[in-house]
């Protein structure tokens, strides 16, 4: 087959890699012949013995001609899902400026493989060879018929039933990831949005085939203290990569993972749970001596301990918000850096937190982080208020009346140079039947200002 590159679909390739194209298709055309199998691709079905040895000599073919390293970039990006915006990661990353403005990075599409498989002439190319739409989309795709949905679906990542042969698509994307690792690459994995609402979730690529490898290439057979010094790099969105706090992102984002132990201490097993994206197993995940829970092992707030810290989040804050809170907890711990204390935050009338440093149009009260750690507790706030029954107030009244009682602090530094009349004080605390022990904030704020003013 003579290829006609000037299609939309190909003619972006480069000469290099239309050569590829060219020449694989060529070779996958004529492996029937080669191999004394019955050219008729249309009344004859390749065996599962014979579509096992074409498999396996098309994957030897492409690791033999085809290079998994980029031309540029030192960091790969493996993804499953869409941005927070809704935009599949795999269009986000061929139609955005990211990796134009930031070269340090590549996909799969940016490797010869990636731009190239799964263009028309090769697909077609290698149906004809199988003689099989079935086992077509099983060799490429992992994929099985459906008769209850009448669609083909991803049924996992083996290319052909009882053969130890990975499906093209993970054969690529473990070849690329191994490629990387062996470099010393970076790797950073983008678990993205929407993957657990999607049927079958748990077995796309990422969660089948490139984290698995990841894993095991970096953890499986260490030690704690070796997976820590070399830590797996997740998060949820692109936007995030650039972040100066990546590392710390990541590792509030599979705090809940446990790395699991033999008697030895040495790493078995990993269970790699994430916010809102399906759990990954890798390695022995039964039958261990030990766990050690990742984000407890680094000592990143727990939900309950955030709650107990600051009373103003609980179950009812978005997730977002919470590891925020939980980012720079960790942060502070770290490394002595304080990124919570000037961000604004804004609380709406029933006194849930609704952003930090974006005002949302429900917003009705508006505080720094630094204001809220210099909040009185509950019984200090009670006692200075004995006229307020505390407890009947409303979340956003408390917090409106802890910041009442903090702006009176403040002023208070200069209402305590002032000197106070006695006399007035002592009327007017006669007045109102109340004594200097008994006496409220506004009070205080009464007299000292009046003595100002007389």
């Amino acid at each position: 087959m003579n290829i006609d590159f000037n299609t939309d679909d190909l003619n972006n390739l480069t000469e290099h890699q239309k050569h590829l194209l060219q020449n694989l298709v060529d070779k996958i055309e004529g492996w029937r012949e080669a191999n004394g199998i019955n050219l008729d691709y249309k009344s004859y079905k390749l065996s599962n013995e014979e579509a096992a040895k074409f498999t396996k000599w098309l994957q030897e073919t492409i690791t033999t001609e085809f290079s998994f390293i980029p031309e540029k970039g030192n960091n790969l990006i493996l993804y499953s899902g869409n941005t927070s915006t809704g935009n599949p990661l795999w269009r986000e990353l061929g139609e955005s400026d990211f990796l134009k403005n930031n070269p340090n990075y590549y996909y799969i599409s940016n490797i010869d493989p990636g731009a190239i498989l799964w263009k028309e002439p090769y697909v077609t190319a290698v149906s004809n060879a199988l003689g099989s739409s079935e086992l077509t989309n099983q060799v490429l795709y992992g994929k099985k018929f459906n008769d209850a949905t009448g669609k083909y679906e991803r049924v996992g990542n083996c290319a052909i039933d009882g053969y130890d042969l990975l499906a093209m698509d993970d054969f690529v994307s473990e070849s690329l990831t191994r490629a990387a690792i062996d470099n010393e690459f970076s790797i950073t994995y983008i678990a993205g949005y929407g993957v657990s609402d999607t049927p079958g979730a748990n077995l796309k690529v990422g969660i089948t085939t490139e984290l698995p490898c990841v894993i095991s290439e970096k953890w499986i057979g260490k030690t704690v203290d070796e997976a820590m010094a070399n830590k797996i790099v997740i998060v949820d969105d692109l936007n995030k990569l650039l972040s100066s706090d990546l590392n710390d992102l990541s590792d509030v984002f599979i705090r809940n993972s446990n790395l699991l132990l033999d008697d030895k201490r040495i790493i078995c097993g990993v269970h790699l749970e994430m916010d809102g994206f399906p759990t990954i197993d890798v390695g022995k995940t039964s039958g261990y001596a030990s766990s050690v829970n990742y984000g407890s092992h680094l000592g990143i707030l727990t939900d309950p301990e955030l709650f107990s810290k600051y009373s103003f989040l609980d179950s009812s804050v978005s997730q977002s918000i919470l590891d925020e809170f939980r980012v720079g907890e960790y942060r502070l711990k770290t490394t002595g850096v304080d990124t919570l204390t000037n961000k604004n935050l804004y609380f709406d009338n029933n006194g849930l937190l609704l952003s930090i440093d974006k005002k949302v149009p429900d917003s009705s009260f508006e505080t720094t982080m630094g204001d809220i750690r210099n909040y009185i507790s509950d019984a200090e706030i009670s006692k200075l208020f004995p006229d307020v029954d505390f407890e009947k107030l409303s979340e956003l009244e408390k917090i409106q009346l802890r910041q009442l009682e903090l702006e009176y602090r403040r002023a208070n530094g200069i209402l305590d140079s002032i000197e106070v009349d006695d006399a007035l004080k002592s009327k007017y605390l006669s007045k109102i039947g109340k004594t200097e022990e008994t006496a409220g904030i506004f009070d205080i704020i009464w007299i000292n200002c009046s003595s100002q003013i007389l």
